[in-house]
């Protein structure tokens, strides 16, 4: 399975803006901006599943 490429994708309050070094299992991650102007790193599936909509401000 490839990639997916989010960058520029908007999840709730946070909009990906970089990709972020993979966790120590591989996994991918994604450095978000969050609509407050904090910044995040998330991992891609919690993204897309809606698990992670904000940096927590929310």
């Amino acid at each position: 399975m490839g990639l997916k490429n989010e960058l520029g994708n908007t999840y709730g309050y946070l909009t990906v803006i970089a990709r972020a070094e993979n966790t120590k299992e591989g996994r991918a991650q994604w450095l978000c901006r969050c609509k407050c102007g904090n910044e995040v790193i998330v991992l891609g599936k919690h993204l897309r599943s809606g698990n992670t909509k904000s940096c927590g401000c929310y």
